[in-house]
């Protein structure tokens, strides 16, 4: 028998909690946040997610168990600390939250896959307060759900509490570019060429008001440098790739 991580059984506990108690306290995380609902402090909240920051990178195995309190930003960071990364999205967005409800849409997804491709276990606990895990062998479809009227809800049916996910080796001959196009169609072709030849760590098309934003400390800041790039450098839509040297001089030689 699996032991049990503190947090699945904290949210059991307020799962299965008797509706009939003077102050009912469940916990539910919808897209990147987390939401508590009955009698609590600011205290108990930094306490209750402070026990969710799990964060144990397996270096053999090449994988990183953790809580879902813990960030992408994080995850990365201790990753990138043993020559690792991990496929995340935005920074600030908490990872098995992310891979519950979009299964992490990433320009590192071109390789590394996505949805159940991030992760190799994962806890989650019902509404009944029961945990399981993805990795237990009589455990029914996970991915399975009702497509019925009734299975359109608010309310997650399951919390996750801790997952394991992949890490990836970081290679010491990956290179950056960003590829500018005026338009759309352009940059899909140069996308698709690539996607075809395997080329590309990471490969996405991203617009320029995504790059302003991303780049830019302000919002002020950001919609200038979109109207400059849009009106002056004609630069509307980017490339976005990394590869490795190696890749892409084998790629040379075979045309």
């Amino acid at each position: 028998m699996k032991a049990m991580n503190a947090p699945s059984m904290l949210i059991s506990k307020m799962s299965s909690k008797d509706e009939s108690e003077d102050t009912p306290t469940t916990v539910k995380t919808i897209g990147n946040e987390m939401f508590f609902y009955g009698e609590i402090t600011q205290e108990s909240i930094l306490e209750f997610t402070e026990c969710f920051k799990k964060l144990e990178i397996d270096v053999d195995n090449k994988t990183a168990t953790i809580g879902v309190g813990v960030t992408a930003y994080e995850l990365q960071k201790e990753a990138y600390k043993h020559g690792m990364r991990a496929l995340v999205a935005e920074a600030e967005a908490h990872v098995c939250v992310n891979i519950a409800s979009v299964g992490i849409i990433s320009t590192w997804g071109n390789t590394y896959g996505w949805g159940s491709d991030n992760f190799t276990d994962a806890t989650i606990v019902d509404s009944k307060g029961n945990i399981v895990h993805h990795s237990d062998e009589d455990l029914t479809n996970p991915y399975s759900t009702n497509n019925n009227f009734t299975n359109l809800t608010l309310t997650p049916s399951k919390i996750i509490t801790e997952a394991t996910v992949k890490l990836h080796p970081i290679f010491k001959d990956e290179e950056a570019v960003l590829v500018p196009f005026e338009k759309l169609d352009d940059a899909l072709d140069l996308a698709l060429e690539l996607a075809k030849r395997k080329i590309g760590l990471s490969l996405a098309i991203i617009s320029s008001k995504y790059l302003s934003e991303f780049i830019c400390p302000t919002n002020e800041i950001a919609e200038d440098f979109d109207y400059i790039a849009q009106n002056y450098l004609k630069l509307n839509y980017i490339v976005d790739m990394s590869f490795l040297n190696f890749t892409l001089c084998k790629s040379k030689q075979s045309n």
